[in-house]
């Protein structure tokens, strides 16, 4: 099990998806039942599905094999009256597209592409889901930020939108030369109270950590904040500011890390 993300249900039950690395799967594995047998008797189990991560392709799956969840992240989707729906977002590493499995609620999935094939043509638009971030807006619709590995650049697809490049990784110089950095890896999408969505990622060219803040289908505004160049973030948006915390690179340099937590403003004044 790696690429662990986990959920946790209105009942206190957790919710995992993981890579399986030895066969190149998704799974997905649900707690059911009471929490506590000590106080009524009623014994806890694990159910675990495979998830299919074809999605209609005619070469799907290979003959040679599939690559499913080399990034992937998990969430829930609460349903009035009814259980959590459980929503996977998925890297097919074989063909370059970010896919999303979702739970109907009477034991069915389904999976769809939602970037990285042109729906239409079903031509190929380039490399990209790796890094990929789910997470639910305070209206309960989901949002996905990801890396586009082809343009080395963040993509975000939103509630009711289709996919964009946020974060194209421009520069510019003092002296007016533009350069081009290569962003949007370890990415990690919350969103606030407002509905605003703030990504973390990072600046792998500068070393640099950035803050790409979108409101609705506003332009995105990004910045590079004051914090050691890393990677693994892990923040949550209270009010003003942005807490959490991350892996910095020691001496600003990959691959050894230390633990570094945060307090920043969400936007600078």
């Amino acid at each position: 099990g790696t690429h662990i993300a986990l959920a946790v249900d209105l009942d206190g039950h957790p919710h995992l998806a993981y890579r399986d690395e030895t066969n190149h799967e998704v799974v997905y594995a649900a707690r059911r039942g009471a929490l506590d047998t000590a106080l009524d008797g009623v014994s806890t189990r694990w159910e675990t599905r495979v998830i299919d991560g074809c999605a209609g392709e005619a070469d799907c799956p290979a003959a040679t094999g599939e690559d499913f969840g080399r990034g992937l992240d998990l969430a829930l989707v609460q349903v009035a009256g009814g259980a959590p729906l459980a929503r996977i977002a998925l890297y097919d590493a074989r063909r370059g597209d970010l896919k999303l499995a979702g739970d109907n609620g009477d034991g069915t999935w389904v999976t769809t592409v939602v970037d990285g094939r042109d729906p239409l043509s079903g031509a190929d638009t380039g490399d990209v889901g790796r890094f990929v971030s789910l997470a639910v807006t305070p209206t309960r619709a989901l949002g996905l930020a990801y890396f586009d590995a082809t343009r080395g650049a963040l993509r975000y697809l939103g509630p009711g939108a289709a996919p964009r490049v946020v974060d194209a990784g421009l520069s510019t110089a003092p002296n007016g030369r533009v350069r081009r950095l290569a962003v949007g890896q370890f990415a990690l999408l919350r969103y606030d109270s407002q509905g605003r969505a703030h990504i973390l990622h990072a600046d792998a060219s500068t070393p640099a950590v950035r803050h790409t803040m979108l409101s609705g289908a506003g332009q995105p505004v990004t910045r590079t904040l004051s914090l050691n160049p890393g990677a693994w973030f892990s923040f949550e948006p209270e009010g003003t500011r942005l807490i959490g915390a991350f892996g910095a690179f020691v001496n600003a340099t990959a691959p050894d890390t230390r633990l570094q937590i945060f307090d920043i403003a969400a936007e600078d004044p």
